[in-house]
């Protein structure tokens, strides 16, 4: 029966796992989470059908936000959207659809209203309005456009993005651009959508001053306040840390370097676990605000999340650290607690060893710790006997170490000055003799005039060997004892004492002097000595690099790039990345902290290639071309010849040999130096892209090969799907890649890892892949495991010679998919 009465769909195209910015569909805008803004706009907008057409790996994220909207959900085809399109507007039965996308929280009801009644006024199939302000705008379409698009185009661009067929083909499909009614509003240099961090970032900034009724407010308004904030400084930090009798000055003067190193790129916020805000009264160039510990999440509500956190506190717990977390990405220093692994990017400046093996931290050793390097000296010894002793236990001393050692020292009979800190718990005024200096905000005039400094572990005792000063530890704490020991170094107060007895503690203050006069007072001239390995002319060297890091890092969500299921702990941390294990589909993946394109140039097929394998990539044909054989063999049992799509092709030996065993090649490569040497050493038909080629192309082949290239796809899935487009039926499909559950990683996970190349995105098992294939079409997959090392499951050489043994192991190492690597080959039904 024909539906005479004409119906219209909202549909706002959405899903979690996107490609640059992950989970950025629930990202916190304003105490909002974006899909709901977006949502909260087009409400406004009439219509008959409202629905999020999302995949079904998003769903259970997504349907809550579209049930307590009034929304409805439905989930079609991951990479063919047009599909899922013409799904949706077949169930819904709309003629007409309004297509949004969830990146746009300021998407103008105005503007959809307009572009809705200049499509019923034209009765086109198309209708947009331009120019407009980037993320403000929607398309609107006639459900039979969209039918016949889907029916006639094969190219997956086209299948992605909705309407380039429907804009190409202006000879099948009217299509009309109007003119918005303000034109001092039609303006494409206003970007409101957000597609990356520093979208987002700018957007968070733009809501905070737009005030909090932002459903209805007009594009005119946006615009006005979009031109007075200019966006020179945008993002803003927050620092979090304590002040109390168990934390001293030295995590809040740490945060003051960063502060001083971000402040004219971030708005600076500080919080305190434990103290307040008269802390900051000790800051003089930099502007400073501060948010009450127990008001943060009422701040964030009001006010969106921060763009940086850098928490420094020795002992967080999980649930202390899921809330910094929900308080914007955090940075976490010196965390000893179960808190800190979870934390995005953790520093530890003084490791103890025991945690160096662990690969819990991103960056770790005295290498970022924060201090002037430019003071070195070479090491002398201590005075005999020394006459003038400096002491000072930081701006708070919160054991109150400083009367007890100091009387100690007084009766002693040398010339004492005693540093105070600006929030000692304890008042001092006088004590015997003793020098008493209040308030030092640097100490170098006073560590230079001494002959012995009595510290803590910590950032004066660095600085003091730096300059050449020996010091006498007395540790305030079992975390600064065990760091003494770790270091191995020799001259401190055991904290056993309790520090009852001043006559006790002069006896072993003048043992222990005595033993720094008699061993030449430093046993770091030793190179066999911990702490001399530590002070090899290393500390902080490497602290502006950190500094920039963290300024140029894009925060990005743990979100599984196949299922969405959000992972807390990285199971590995690096330098440049961390990397997560999915709790759900067990797929390993890393997060870059900055994203960067790899160059593969010539420099990768000579100096790179050779670092790995002792050999450059051209004089490794020989071995290339044996593993052409063996893959080739396999091909020729499912398709004998025809057009070869080999992509990711490197120097083209694989395409070569095919070629010269009856297919026709076409290669592909991102590196223009691999083409250039096909096109002129190899004659190969060879092109210099990625998958632009596959998304633009309706050309088909009876094989596609891509060996040791999927790893390095962010989007894996994505390219699944193109290569299935562009195979024939009963085509061929040859993947080779790391594996996830070969021996070397079972074995020994963060000495395999240590190696990890920084541009291998994912890590897959064979069973993953095999699923992904069948997901998108493919059967009669094989399996083939390789690299296959029984060395490194078996370390004795009898039993590797033994021929019958060594059947055996290559047996089970097959049988169990124990190879580092492994090839999959599927037909396409």
């Amino acid at each position: 029966m024909a539906n005479f009465f004409k119906k219209t769909g909202i549909f706002l195209q959405v899903r979690i796992n996107s490609n640059r910015l992950p989970g950025k569909a629930v990202i916190d805008i304003c105490g909002k989470p974006l899909i709901m803004r977006v949502m909260e706009r087009l409400n406004v907008v009439p219509a008959d059908e409202r629905a999020i057409l999302t995949t079904k790996d998003s769903l259970s994220v997504l349907e809550p936000f579209a049930h307590k909207m009034g929304w409805s959900i439905f989930t079609g085809n991951k990479e063919n959207v047009l599909q899922r399109f013409v799904d949706a507007a077949l169930y819904y039965n709309v003629n007409t659809v309004i297509r949004a996308t969830g990146d746009n929280p300021l998407i103008s009801s105005e503007i959809a209203i307009e572009t809705l009644e200049l499509f019923n006024k034209e009765n086109c199939d198309l209708a947009y309005l331009s120019p407009i302000p980037y993320g403000s705008g929607v398309e609107v379409i006639n459900t039979k456009a969209l039918i016949n698009a889907l029916r006639i185009t094969r190219i997956p661009y086209h299948l992605e993005h909705v309407t380039p067929f429907i804009y190409e083909r202006k000879d099948m499909f009217k299509v009309k651009c109007g003119k918005l009614h303000d034109v001092e509003l039609a303006r494409d240099d206003v970007r409101l959508t957000v597609d990356t961090r520093d979208d987002y970032e700018k957007i968070n900034y733009l809501f905070r001053n737009l005030g909090k009724k932002t459903t209805n407010l007009k594009i005119k308004t946006i615009i006005e306040i979009w031109d007075e904030l200019k966006f020179k400084e945008f993002k803003r930090i927050l620092f979090i840390t304590a002040f109390s009798d168990s934390y001293g000055m030295g995590h809040f003067k740490r945060l003051l370097f960063f502060a001083e190193k971000f402040k004219n790129d971030f708005f600076i916020y500080f919080s305190f676990k434990h103290g307040n805000e008269d802390i900051l009264s000790v800051i003089k160039d930099i502007e400073a605000n501060y948010v009450d510990y127990n008001k943060l999440s009422q701040f964030i509500k009001n006010e969106g999340l921060f763009d940086r956190i850098i928490v420094d506190l020795r002992d967080t717990t999980i649930e202390e650290m899921n809330y910094y977390m929900s308080l914007g990405p955090v940075i976490s220093i010196d965390d000893m607690g179960e808190g800190g692994k979870k934390s995005n990017i953790n520093i530890r400046t003084l490791p103890f060893i025991q945690e160096l093996e662990k690969n819990v931290f991103n960056f770790d050793g005295i290498e970022y710790l924060f201090t002037d390097t430019s003071k070195k000296k070479a090491i002398s010894k201590l005075n005999n006997p020394p006459k003038n002793i400096l002491i000072t236990f930081g701006g708070s001393d919160p054991e109150n170490l400083t009367q007890s050692i100091a009387e100690a020292f007084d009766q002693m009979d040398y010339n004492v000055t005693v540093i105070i800190g600006t929030f000692f718990n304890e008042k001092i005024e006088k004590i015997g003799n003793c020098k008493i200096i209040k308030n030092v905000s640097n100490l170098d005039k006073y560590l230079k005039n001494t002959d012995l400094v009595v510290t803590s572990f910590g950032m004066t005792f660095l600085e003091s060997i730096i300059i050449n000063k020996p010091v006498l530890l007395v540790n305030p704490s079992s975390y600064h004892e065990r760091l003494t020991e770790d270091f191995e170094y020799p001259y401190y107060l055991k904290r056993n004492l309790e520090l009852k007895s001043i006559i006790e503690i002069k006896s072993k203050l003048e043992e222990i002097i005595n033993r720094m006069i008699n061993e030449d007072a430093f046993l770091v001239k030793s190179k066999t000595s911990k702490l001399s390995k530590y002070f090899s002319l290393n500390i902080g060297k490497d602290l502006d690099a950190l500094t920039r890091i963290i300024k140029e890092w894009t925060p990005i969500a743990p979100v599984c790039p196949y299922c969405c299921t959000i992972n807390e702990a990285a199971i590995y941390r690096s330098i440049k990345w961390n990397m997560y294990k999915c709790k759900k589909c067990n797929l390993i993946y890393i997060i870059p902290f900055k994203e960067k394109e790899q160059e593969y140039d010539e420099k990768y097929f000579l100096d790179e290639y050779k670092k790995h394998y002792g050999k450059t990539y051209e004089e490794d044909k020989k071995n290339i071309i044996t593993f052409a054989k063996e893959r080739l063999k396999i091909i020729k049992k499912s398709v004998k010849e025809g057009d070869l799509l080999d992509f990711g092709s490197g120097l083209g030996f694989f395409a070569e040999y095919c070629e010269n065993n009856g297919f026709k090649t076409t290669s592909i490569d991102i590196s223009k130096y691999a083409v250039d040497y096909m096109r002129k050493v190899l004659n190969l038909n060879s092109i210099n892209i990625a998958q632009e080629y596959l998304e633009k192309t309706d050309k088909l082949y009876n094989v596609i090969t891509s060996f040791y290239v999927i790893e390095h796809i962010k989007d894996f899935e994505r390219l699944i799907f193109l290569f299935s487009i562009h195979l024939k039926k009963n085509g061929l499909i040859a993947l080779s890649t790391p594996n996830s559950m070969g021996i070397s990683i079972k074995k020994n996970f963060n000495s395999y890892i240590k190696n990890h190349p920084d541009d291998h995105y994912r890590i897959f098992s064979p069973n993953f892949m095999k699923k992904i294939l069948k997901k998108y079409g493919f059967t009669n997959i094989k399996i083939v495991i390789t690299g296959i090392h029984i060395e490194r499951l078996i370390k004795s050489e009898k039993i590797i010679n033994n021929k019958i043994f060594k059947k055996i192991i290559y047996w089970y190492i097959k049988l169990f998919r124990l190879g580092d690597t492994f090839e999959i080959y599927a037909e396409k039904k």
